[in-house]
């Protein structure tokens, strides 16, 4: 009896007849009789075997050993072999019936459909492998696998998949990817990025149909690189509890759901966020109210230039706060207006130091007072509160004016200051023992007076206002 490639040929009456064995056959006869299987692993290993021993299951590579080498193309230092080699070599690791390939040391691996046809699982998995090089790319044009491919504790030093369409699921999960690339691709199935990207991450112009995760804790890497999706159109967005999340950023683009995203690390430039449920995630919003959409501590942001980052964000929140309004979230909806006028001003006061002329510089300064004292008297029209404390802050201011002005006590002691003031803000007289002779406390009283009836207008359009918000 000898060793054959896919079992045993053994010398019989009729010459030699090939008995199929795989890894397969090999562990359910470890289940049922392990005398039978300890003289099958013997007889399929006793010579001319890859003598890698696969940490998974203990047992040897079932493949044959290169030429002149102890150890097949999979498991051969990278030095002394090519891509070529290594795509055959997990070709024929597939067609023994065993869906996964453990502690390769891989320069270049290209994983393809061309790689799956004689596939009998829908479940593959590259256990604790060394990968250079892992591209992703169609054969075939109208090819369309849709089985999972899995990579458990992996040290991959470079991902990249180019104008690639996938139909299964991809998942990374622990070891290690020191870069990652995905460029023009769509994922029709869940990609799960489970795996610490410790260099750097870039997503562009690609369409991912289902669940988009980065779900790998960042807390023990050195430094935090981020994650920077440019112009994705995604799904379902996705981090993990519990964890410290690495920092995403979603330039452009559309998101149509998240869950678990930790938005004091998820900062989002132009993006649209159409069907987000915020009413859902307005509790977590709350609890970085400040940071929302506003990463400063990430390079890919600091590097844009200083003029674009209020206008961009004014955009942003232009467009959360009309997600947030669609998905009927109507405090989150006013929270984002805020935070879009605040922006805006910022944008008001970069064309002040950068116009060219008189005019632009001092319509812009305009802008800006305007926006800023609408924003402190009325939140911009959404928090009626602020309007009431500037009418009473305006009341005391001319209580103090009128102590200062007034030659006499009104009313014959201190507290008809404030009485006075009162009286002017709301244009009404309660008695008429006190009579005003001054010209300056009569003009004071009149502006006092203009000054109340704006600011009873400016409560009733700001109580109006955050109403329909």
């Amino acid at each position: 009896m000898r060793k054959g490639r896919l079992g045993l040929v053994a010398s019989g009456a009729d010459g030699l007849v090939h008995l199929p064995l795989s890894f397969t056959v090999l562990k359910e006869t470890r289940r049922k009789n392990t005398n039978a299987y300890t003289i099958l692993r013997d007889a399929l290993y006793v010579t001319n075997s890859c003598q890698q021993t696969l940490s998974q299951w203990d047992e040897p590579c079932p493949l044959d050993p290169a030429p002149g080498e102890d150890y097949c193309y999979l498991h051969l230092s990278p030095k002394k072999k090519d891509e070529r080699q290594v795509r055959e070599a997990v070709r024929e690791y597939f067609s023994l019936d065993h869906p996964i390939i453990a502690d390769a040391k891989i320069d270049t691996l290209e994983l393809n459909d061309s790689l799956f046809q004689n596939m009998m699982y829908n479940d593959v998995k590259f256990v604790n492998c060394d990968i250079e090089v892992l591209r992703l790319s169609n054969w075939y044009d109208d090819a369309s696998y849709d089985f999972k491919v899995s990579f458990i504790d992996c040290d991959i030093v470079d991902v990249q998949a180019t104008e690639y369409e996938h139909h299964g699921e991809l998942l990374f999960q622990d070891g290690k990817i020191s870069e990652l690339y995905f460029f023009d691709t769509r994922f029709h199935a869940p990609v799960r990025v489970n795996s610490p990207v410790t260099e750097s991450g870039s997503v562009q112009y690609c369409t991912f149909e289902d669940v988009l995760q980065f779900g790998y804790d960042c807390s023990t890497l050195d430094g935090e690189k981020p994650i920077v999706v440019d112009n994705c159109s995604i799904y379902h967005l996705k981090g993990s509890s519990g964890i410290r999340q690495a920092p995403i950023i979603l330039q452009e683009g559309s998101v149509a759901s998240v869950e678990h995203i930790d938005f004091d690390r998820t900062g989002f430039k132009n993006t649209v966020l159409d069907g987000v449920d915020f009413a859902a995630l307005e509790n977590h919003i709350r609890q970085c109210e400040t940071k929302l959409f506003e990463i400063e501590n990430v390079s890919d942001w600091e590097q844009k230039p200083e003029f674009m980052r209020p206008i961009l964000k004014k955009n942003t929140y232009q467009k959360a706060r009309s997600a947030a309004r669609d998905s009927g979230a109507t405090s989150m909806a006013s929270y984002f207006f805020r935070r879009e006028k605040i922006y805006n001003r910022h944008n008001h006061a970069h064309r002040a130091r950068e116009a060219e002329s008189v005019l632009d510089k001092v319509r812009s300064i305009e802008s800006w007072v305007a926006n800023l004292v609408l924003g402190g008297m009325t939140g911009h029209g959404q928090i009626p509160r602020r309007v009431v404390l500037s009418s009473i802050g305006i009341i005391l201011v001319f209580a103090g004016l009128f102590y200062v002005i007034s030659p006499v006590e009104p009313y014959g002691s201190t507290i008809g200051y404030l009485i006075l003031s009162i009286e002017s803000f709301v244009t009404l007289v309660l008695s008429s023992q006190f009579t005003v002779d001054a010209e300056s406390v009569r003009l004071a009283a009149e502006v006092e007076g203009f000054i109340g009836v704006f600011m009873a207008g400016l409560f009733i359009f700001t109580l109006t206002s955050s109403l329909q918000h």
